[in-house]
Formats: structure tokens, C-alpha cells, sequence
């Protein structure tokens, strides 16, 4: 019974090394060779589950780690420094699993919308493995998109120009390396020239609309209490704290001439 379990945290030691040591590379790969990615998704499909991905860190994983993560840490940084608001407090009485969760499956919509629409061109029925592909594809893309657009969201915090201007900078790369990279993604899954890579680029703005509302809407669905905390907070902030207390106070003199 003990070799067994010291077995087990061995393998999960060696998987956690492995994992740190596997994340950077593949994101460094996928943002410097972003061609690369379709033929390594579809080479490591065909191999057994156990075989694959054993070069580099799996798709939904590094999105994970990249793309949701940093999200949620940054969150928790800029919450710090307004701990005695009470919208904050409400924010930070939800377990952290909670929020990880609820931010997944928020920005799933975007990586979940592309490969939906690139595999709606194949003019295929969808299937479980072939849209696999094409969603861990769309992963290993939006894992560097969603890093590197992270930084612009200092543009909301900061007054600082320079910060300000780094966050920009950022957000732009991010903008021309999804567009480099999901030009290649649609080339090589379509076999499509630019008309109608350009095409697919507007089809997959629209439908990426209609998966955020519904993440929006599973979003709220996670968190019907908290929000329903936050509403009572914010309305709170809104009315005067003359209309706030529940005395009534009656003029005695009222109708005694």
C-alpha cells in the first residue's frame, strides 16, 4: 500500500516537472511558429491517448495556464488594493474555484466559437474527434492571444503613459498575431484562398458574439448568488442614504390644527 501511494506522488511530482517545464516551451513554439500548430494537433490525434502530447504541454492545458490563469490572478491583484469596498468583499467571499470555474467557461467562447465556424466550412457533421482538432487548435491559438492581450488591461487602471502605451502596444500584437495565425489555421484546415479566409474571418466575428452571450449567460447562471450580492451592494451605493433607512417618522403635529 505504501509503494503504491509512493508511486503515485512520484508520477504526480514528475507530471507537475513536467508541466513547468513543458508550458514555456510550447507557448514560446506556438507563438514563434504558429504554422506549426494544425500539423502537430492532427499528428498527436491519430497517436493513443497515452502517447500523445508527450513533447509538448496538451492544448486545453496550456490555454488553461496561459490564457485563464493569468486572468484570475490579475483579477485577484487589482482586487487587493480595494479590499474595504464592500462590492470587493462580495467578490472575494467566492471561493476560488468558484471564480476559476466561472472565468473558463466564460472565455471558452472564444476559442469554442472559431473551431466551431472552421469546422462549419469543412461542411462535415460535426463529430467528436474531428472537432476536437479543430478546437485544441483554436486552444493553442487563443493561449497566446489571451496572454498577450492581458497587459491592455492596464489601460483601465493606469493614468501612467508609458503603462498606458506598453498596454496598447500589447494589445495590438495580439490582435495581428490572431489574425497572422487564424489566416494560416483556416488556410491549412480549408485549403481556402483570401476571399474566402476573409469571409470566414466575419462568419466567425458574428458567431463569436452569439458563444459569448451564452458564456455571459452560463457566467450569471455560476453565480446567481453572488451576483444577486452584488446588485444589492451597487443599488445600495445608488440610492441616498436618506432613502436608505427603513424609519418612518411621522410629524405629530400632522392634521391636529
Amino acid at each position: 500500500m505504501e509503494v503504491d501511494q509512493t508511486k503515485t506522488y512520484a508520477n504526480n511530482i514528475f507530471e507537475l516537472v513536467l508541466m513547468i517545464v513543458f508550458t514555456p516551451i510550447t507557448f514560446v513554439r506556438v507563438l514563434f511558429r504558429p504554422k506549426w500548430i494544425t500539423g502537430y494537433v492532427h499528428s498527436q490525434m491519430a497517436l493513443e491517448d497515452k502517447k500523445a502530447w508527450e513533447r509538448h504541454s496538451a492544448p486545453m492545458l496550456l490555454w488553461l495556464l496561459t490564457g485563464v490563469f493569468p486572468y484570475f490572478a490579475f483579477i485577484h491583484f487589482i482586487t487587493e488594493g480595494y479590499a474595504d469596498k464592500e462590492i470587493i468583499q462580495v467578490y472575494r467571499s467566492m471561493s476560488w474555484y468558484a471564480i476559476l470555474s466561472s472565468l473558463a467557461a466564460y472565455l471558452v467562447a472564444l476559442p469554442l466559437s472559431c473551431a466551431f465556424v472552421v469546422h462549419l466550412f469543412k461542411y462535415k457533421s460535426i463529430d467528436k474527434t474531428s472537432f476536437k482538432s479543430s478546437f485544441y487548435i483554436q486552444c493553442y491559438c487563443f493561449a497566446v492571444v489571451q496572454f498577450l492581450y492581458l497587459p491592455g488591461f492596464f489601460c483601465i487602471f493606469t493614468e501612467d503613459r508609458t503603462w498606458l502605451a506598453v498596454g496598447v502596444s500589447f494589445m495590438l500584437i495580439s490582435i495581428f498575431w490572431f489574425l497572422y495565425t487564424e489566416y494560416h489555421i483556416i488556410k491549412s484546415e480549408l485549403q481556402a484562398g483570401f476571399l474566402k479566409s476573409v469571409l470566414v474571418f466575419v462568419v466567425m466575428y458574428f458567431v463569436s458574439l452569439f458563444f459569448v452571450s451564452i458564456s455571459t449567460g452560463l457566467f450569471f447562471l455560476m453565480n446567481l448568488s453572488a451576483i444577486g450580492d452584488f446588485v444589492d451592494v451597487t443599488m445600495g451605493d445608488l440610492v441616498p442614504d436618506s432613502l436608505q433607512t427603513d424609519t418612518i417618522f411621522v410629524d405629530p403635529n400632522i392634521n391636529n390644527p
